[in-house]
């Protein structure tokens, strides 16, 4: 919650959808492009998609489907979810590697 005690994604006055988060997204953007001009700048709406492409990559689509909070993570079994709890520690080890693999990309820096 900000500091004004309302939700971050509650609606307005006006019953519109709140652009609190995807206005701080795109702050944060405009503040890191002064320093980095060729940073690449990603809609804040697709950060969910670039994200669960990473996790594939890095692990498989269970995972990224359990990154993603998809309703069925195994497409062959319907009620997988039901009887077992996600593996969120495979979630972890892809994200862990993604972080790696970005501090080893950039330089470490």
């Amino acid at each position: 919650m900000p500091w004004s005690g309302k939700s971050l994604i509650e609606p307005t006055k006006g019953n519109n959808v709140s652009a609190k988060i995807s206005a701080a997204w795109y702050r944060l953007l405009n503040r890191v492009k002064k320093n980095h001009s060729d940073f690449k700048r990603l809609g804040f709406y697709h950060l969910r998609k670039t994200a669960g492409d990473f996790i594939r990559k890095l692990s498989d689509g269970e995972t990224m489907g359990v990154f993603l909070r998809h309703g069925k993570p195994v497409k062959t079994d319907a009620l997988a979810g039901v009887y077992s709890n996600a593996d969120f520690e495979k979630v972890f080890k892809a994200q862990a590697r993604l972080s790696w693999d970005r501090q080893h990309q950039d330089g470490g820096s």
